[in-house]
């Protein structure tokens, strides 16, 4: 997905820039829920691990536009059940 919206713009997929990742995650939440979008993010880490580059979704720019999108579009908090003292 990162790598072929990235042809359609004339970007390069790798090293990817900082911009490039946020601008992709920016652009894929108006039509995905923030969950899938932490999945795109972890196989843009992995691949760019993988090829020996840092990882510009590690950057400071690309966690504030996800904590932009997640507070924006609200995620589900996550309930743990209790359990209780005599089970």
């Amino acid at each position: 997905r990162f790598v072929a919206w990235c042809a359609e713009r004339q970007l390069a997929p790798m090293p990817a820039e900082t911009s490039t990742v946020s601008n992709f995650i920016a652009d894929r939440a108006k039509t995905h829920k923030p969950g899938t979008l932490r999945i795109d993010l972890a196989a843009i880490r992995q691949a760019h691990l993988l090829a020996g580059h840092a990882s510009p979704a590690e950057s400071q720019q690309v966690k504030m536009v996800i904590s932009g999108i997640r507070h924006e579009k609200g995620v589900r908090p996550v309930h743990h059940r209790r359990q209780d003292a005599g089970q």
